[in-house]
């Protein structure tokens, strides 16, 4: 009897060059015509983690500072010394999908080659700035800045500073402080961790910094700092909160927002580095600075872009069903049941029946046989000597006769089992193809 098997579907796997239009799970064409439903995956590279320095995003985006409209200019840039804003508070968070350089590249960044290490600590963060610092612009800061695992049921901070409390948070702070470095050329301003932060490799990263000035000799304004775009449906994308206080010098009458420094002259035990009360300007972005994570990171080389189909194995045969002969079930030649208890030796043939060569025939075959080959045999029957007789099919019906011959073109009959019979009488069985 013919059982046909539950289907089974094969990976088909076919290497593509790295390219921007490599997306994840995008529709693709692997060039096999055995597969459906090809689609693109990424194979990661394998990470390395040791000491060096990663940035992020990764790879480095360098938008155009003069895109941005003031308020923007002051949502992004740690470093702003507008005299009017004499106080300021602000988060950016990375994603645990970023940090992670496998992850990263999964989710289809395949450029990204660098990530954050569980091995070793970071010890150290920077601002890039775009561009030359001069004594001018420099001025003398209380700050606070803490490096923290994010609560782990937010992903964005949309709404509010991410207020929860890391034990294991790095922190830097100084009561009086000259910020930035001068340089004479756009380069990154680096702040030392007094404590160093671990990442565990699975919650989201934030940064916070908290500053507050107690001097105004710098020229107004904000500097430019190296920065991205969050790409991103809302509120996913808005990775920065900020809040800066009105007014150094409020109108009459108005009081000054208070306090004027950070909450703590060293790492806020509750990573709480200031709070600004009411009179701020709150809000979220998706605008958020490029930032240098400088002590333990993870190193990988480009991913590989695979274009991945189903291969359909119906019968579970090894074979796939567009190059199996019989793709439902047995392939010619196996033995099988044709369900007719008058039959024997049971065959499948090149049509995929199975087919038996009935039980009175068989019998007869069971005395002497003459040679005969090839079996089972294409277009031509040898015999090892002149013959004449007929040859019968597997239902009994006489489909061939011949005379005196040594070699019987067997050619025009179907593929299948056949009874070879002399006119001694002999019979012998035999397969054509």
């Amino acid at each position: 009897m013919k059982h046909l098997s539950t289907s089974l579907c094969a990976l088909f796997l076919t290497s593509v060059p790295v390219h921007a239009q490599c997306v994840p799970n995008a529709p693709c064409d692997d060039a096999d015509p055995c597969t459906s439903g090809d689609i693109y995956t990424v194979i990661p590279g394998e990470v390395v983690c040791g000491p060096g320095t990663a940035e992020f995003p990764n790879p480095s985006s360098n938008s155009d500072w003069s895109n941005l409209s003031p308020e923007d200019q002051r949502v992004v840039s740690p470093f702003m010394h507008d005299l009017q804003y004499r106080r300021f508070r602000k988060q950016y968070m990375f994603l645990a999908s970023e940090l992670d350089v496998g992850m990263n590249q999964m989710a289809g960044n395949l450029l990204a080659t660098n990530g954050l290490g569980t091995c070793e600590p970071v010890t150290a963060i920077a601002f890039y700035i775009e561009a030359p610092v001069t004594a001018a612009d420099q001025k003398l800061w209380q700050y606070a800045i803490t490096l923290k695992h994010g609560a782990t049921e937010s992903d964005n901070l949309s709404l509010f500073f991410d207020n929860s409390i890391d034990p294991n948070a790095g922190c830097a702070w100084s009561n009086f402080a000259t910020m930035p470095a001068l340089a004479q050329a756009p380069g990154w301003s680096i702040i030392p961790l007094g404590s160093p932060f671990q990442w565990d490799g699975e919650r989201d990263v934030i940064l916070e910094i908290a500053l507050a000035a107690t001097s105004g000799d710098a020229v107004p304004g904000v500097l430019p700092v190296r920065y991205t775009v969050v790409n991103g449906t809302a509120p996913g994308n808005q990775l920065t909160h900020s809040a800066y206080t009105e007014p150094l010098y409020p109108p009459a009458g108005v009081p000054p927002c208070s306090p004027a420094t950070p909450t703590t002259s060293t790492c806020a035990p509750n990573n709480l580095a200031t709070a600004l009360g009411e009179c701020g300007t709150y809000g979220s972005s998706n605008l958020r600075p490029s930032v240098l994570f400088i002590g333990g990171v993870t190193t990988a080389p480009a991913p590989e872009c695979v274009c991945a189909g189903t291969i359909t194995d119906t019968d579970m045969d090894g074979l796939a069903d567009c190059e199996d002969p019989c793709p439902l079930g047995l392939n010619p030649g196996e033995p099988c049941d044709d369900g007719d208890e008058l039959t024997t030796g049971d065959m499948v043939g090149e049509d995929c029946t199975c087919l038996g060569v009935a039980m009175g025939l068989a019998e007869e075959a069971a005395g002497s046989h003459p040679s005969v080959w090839p079996v089972p045999c294409g277009s031509t029957l040898f015999l090892d000597r002149m013959m004449s007789g007929t040859v019968i099919d597997g239902r009994g019906k006489q489909v061939l006769a011949f005379s005196k011959v040594a070699r019987l073109d067997v050619g025009r009959l179907a593929p299948g089992p056949y009874v070879l019979r002399t006119a001694e009488p002999e019979l012998v069985r035999f397969v054509k193809e």
